[in-house]
């Protein structure tokens, strides 16, 4: 029985002896996992960001709507800090036997096959054998969500030097071409008396008057140059441009601008009509015909100075109607002008970060990364936001109601740094040069009464080098100093066909999350 009692005995403490060893083995063998899998989640963010590795392209491939998106990302198989970590004389006998590393699906955001999100699989499967010759296994596999981001302006407004969904915003088309026929009425009033001026006029003058004939347009040839503005209602105003057009915003309500110059031009002209009759009374005098010249030289120079600008409004802008075959398609592109499509695309959620108001949010993250790339999205609940100096990064700022200030901001950034921010329902204020695209919205936020326009204020002497897009711009906006168009915020071609897709692949950010998705641990 004593025999028995000390067989059962020794049984128990070497099964206990051995599970302890096996445990300790197994802990060894999933920290090694560990390591793996970190080791490839380290490699795979930098690749993604690195022109020079093919997951750097392969990940900025379309995915349309019914494609899987599965890729296995190349070189997984192989890891190199792992192996010498395990070379240590404590380590002997744990091996990894495998890891792999794949895309395991991408998903469209809405219907775009560039901006989409996914989720990576890590698998490291690592062995060690433990002291009594038995082995252990550990199967690790973790998934980390990614998304692919377009880190500039929404297509197809990245295509505008100037956009505005509804011109009518900004300027009535009616007044204008209602001041528009009046100067068209003043030019040939004006010649008219140049006419009679010239019947009067001696010998010695005739050359006078036959070269300023000659230098005044009337007729069907102005009618021509000169044609009335459309008058649709609603009415999209699209100004394309070259790198370095400049656009000055005053001019964007041709209305006001040409009827302060009426109101200009007509004393030029009773002016004019003054010294007529002073002709008329000395037609022989050549110091009335002096004075007559230059009042009416000054006079036209005025009135063409109107029409010049409704000429100039033909020329730098397209005015797109309901009945244009471009206008539902962009208006159906508003949608990605809302709050709705920035919060699915959003990489930095700051509402959810720590910090008391949304600039110590913002600065708090800038020092944390030493290049921002991605979507930023700001509640403008908690505080203004000024935006100065240099951001380094293709970088989206998303201000959701609130205010948000561009003084001189990115002046000195570099040629590859693009700053787009994107004003919802915000009132955004420009000082100084600023080196970044507007991108102006409504804040639809039933909860909060309504859906209120973005606000714009730029004061005489601001400048924005990139581009301005406004859906609807709200009452109290300022529209002076000048926009100059920037083609490095134009992306792409839309409708290139699969893969990009037309679009600049440097673009496009792949912003892996630093949190994982699942994890799991399979015990052999």
């Amino acid at each position: 029985m004593l025999g028995l009692i000390g067989f059962h005995q020794l049984y128990q403490v070497s099964h206990l002896t051995d599970e302890a060893s096996r445990g300790a083995w197994g802990d060894l063998a999933l920290s090694s996992a560990e390591s793996a899998v970190q080791e490839l989640m380290f490699r795979i963010k930098s690749d993604v960001s690195n022109p020079g590795k093919p997951l750097f392209h392969e990940l900025r491939r379309d995915v349309y709507d019914g494609e899987s998106g599965h890729l296995t990302i190349q070189d997984s198989g192989r890891i190199d800090v792992t192996p010498g970590l395990l070379r240590e004389a404590a380590l002997s006998g744990v091996r990894v036997e495998s890891t792999l590393a794949e895309v395991l699906f991408q998903k469209q955001f809405e219907d775009l096959p560039f901006e989409r999100y996914g989720l990576i699989r890590y698998r490291a499967r690592v062995t060690a054998d433990t002291l009594s010759g038995r082995s252990v296994v550990r199967d690790l596999e973790v998934g980390q969500g990614f998304k692919v981001l377009l880190c500039s302006v929404p297509q197809p407004f990245d295509q505008a030097a100037v956009y505005l969904g509804d011109l009518w915003d900004v300027t009535d088309l009616e007044d204008a071409n209602r001041t528009r026929v009046q100067l068209l009425q003043l030019v040939e009033e004006l010649v008219a008396g140049l006419d009679t001026a010239r019947a009067l006029a001696p010998a010695a003058l005739q050359s006078r008057y036959s070269f300023a004939r000659g230098e005044v347009t009337t007729g069907p040839e102005l009618l021509r140059r000169v044609p009335p503005l459309p008058e649709d209602r609603p009415a999209i105003l699209l100004g394309t441009g070259v790198t370095g057009q400049q656009y000055p915003l005053s001019g964007l309500d041709v209305a006001t601008r040409v009827r302060e110059v009426l109101g200009r031009a007509r004393p030029l002209a009773e002016r004019a009509a003054s010294a007529l009759r002073g002709v008329e009374s000395r037609p022989s005098s050549p110091d009335f015909h002096q004075r007559y010249l230059e009042a009416l030289a000054e006079a036209l120079e005025v009135v063409e100075d109107g029409l010049d600008r409704i000429w100039a409004y033909h020329e730098g802008y397209q005015i797109l109607g309901v009945d244009s075959p471009r206008y539902a398609s962009i208006v159906n592109a508003h949608r990605y002008l809302t709050v709705d499509h920035w919060r699915r695309v959003t990489s930095f959620d700051l509402s959810e970060a720590a910090g008391s108001t949304n600039q110590q949010r913002f600065d708090a993250l800038r020092q944390s990364q030493s290049v921002m790339n991605g979507v930023v999205f700001v509640q403008g609940d908690d505080g203004p936001l000024l935006l100065r100096g240099n951001i380094p990064g293709k970088l989206v700022v998303v201000v959701a109601g609130g205010t948000v200030i561009l003084e001189e901001t990115q002046s000195g950034s570099r040629p590859w740094d693009l700053l787009t921010v994107v004003a919802l329902g915000a009132r955004v204020e420009v000082r100084g040069p600023v080196h970044a695209s507007l991108v102006l919205g409504p804040l639809t936020a039933p909860d909060r009464g309504g859906s209120p326009d973005s606000v714009l204020v730029m004061s005489d002497g601001a400048s924005l080098h990139g581009g301005l897009v406004a859906r609807r711009l709200g009452g109290g906006s300022r529209l002076e100093g000048s926009v100059f168009r920037d083609d490095r915020y134009h992306s792409g071609s839309p409708g290139g066909g699969r893969g990009p897709s037309g679009m600049l692949t440097d673009r496009l950010a792949v912003l892996v999350s630093p949190r994982e998705v699942y994890r799991k641990v399979l015990r052999k």
